[in-house]
């Protein structure tokens, strides 16, 4: 599945809203996100733009992501919020709120 640049911008973006959902982002929460910046961002995102986004909250999303996308994002969102090893329930909450709002999912007939 090839992402565009707003795309990964986007999933970097929520990936950050559920790491802060808790109150914090600590330090396997942040080590969690700088990897996914390295294998997701291939030049959407820098650095100093995450670093900007983790203390301040990222930009809103203006574009809604593809179907197929959202398996990448639970991946990664899960992975965020069990790396300090308790998965809060506004981590959950806030995870489907981002599926809700910003996928496009099929209709279920």
């Amino acid at each position: 599945m090839e992402l565009t640049r707003q795309q990964r911008r986007a999933l970097l973006g929520m990936c950050i809203e559920v790491a802060r959902s808790d109150g914090s982002v600590n330090t396997s929460e942040y080590e969690q996100l700088l990897e996914l910046l390295g294998r997701l961002s291939n030049g959407a995102v820098g650095y100093s733009e995450i670093e900007t986004w983790i203390q301040k909250g990222p930009p809103s999303v203006e574009i809604r992501l593809p179907e197929t996308a959202v398996k990448l994002f639970l991946r990664e969102a899960v992975a965020i919020a069990r790396a300090d090893g308790k998965v809060q329930e506004v981590e959950i909450a806030t995870i489907k709120d981002l599926v809700t709002r910003y996928f496009d999912m099929g209709e279920v007939a």
